[in-house]
C-alpha cells in the first residue's frame, strides 16, 4: 500500500530581540493584537498570530520575519 504525506507548512514570526528597536509599530500594526512589547521583549503570540506579516513589512530595523516549519503527517 502506497503511504501518502501531506505536508504542513506553518509560519510564525521570529524575533532577533538584539535588532529590535522598541519602537512599537509591530504592535500598532497587528490586526490581531498578536503582538505585546516589554522592556526588552518583544512577544509574538502565535494562538493569535494571523500570519498576515504586516509587523514583518513595518519593522524598521528588520528585527522581524517569517520562518516556515515543514512537517509530514
Amino acid at each position: 500500500m502506497e503511504q501518502i504525506f501531506k505536508a504542513i507548512i506553518s509560519q510564525k514570526v521570529l524575533v532577533d530581540q538584539t535588532l529590535c528597536g522598541e519602537c512599537g509599530a509591530c504592535v500598532a500594526v497587528c490586526p490581531a493584537a498578536a503582538i505585546e512589547l516589554f522592556p526588552m521583549l518583544l512577544v509574538i503570540k502565535d494562538n493569535l498570530c494571523t500570519e498576515c506579516t504586516l509587523c514583518v513589512h513595518m519593522c524598521p530595523s528588520g528585527a522581524l520575519a517569517m520562518a516556515r516549519d515543514k512537517t509530514q503527517a
